[in-house]
């Protein structure tokens, strides 16, 4: 009986554990300057992974990672610091 105990007990715990964390409140930023970043992260995310996998293609990723970040920070107001 003590084993089902620990067993409902880890289960209970992983299910709380699996919540998502809420998002946090949006701030007020240029819909271009959104879309950007959108394409930064998802231009670091898939470097990361190439990083991983060691795809010669990581470079090139890495040197349009750095142009979008030029881009947002172009288009990113002196107070919001761009992606940096």
């Amino acid at each position: 009986m003590r084993g089902l105990a620990i067993i409902l007990a880890a289960t209970a715990t992983c299910l709380l554990a699996a919540q998502p964390a809420p998002a946090l409140p949006a701030r007020d930023m240029d819909p271009l300057a959104r879309e950007f970043a959108y394409c930064v992260g998802r231009l670091s995310a898939t470097m990361e992974h190439q990083w991983l996998l060691s795809d010669p293609a990581s470079d090139l990723t890495e040197r349009q990672r750095g142009a979008m970040i030029s881009l947002l920070e172009t288009v990113s107001p002196p107070d919001q610091g761009g992606a940096r």
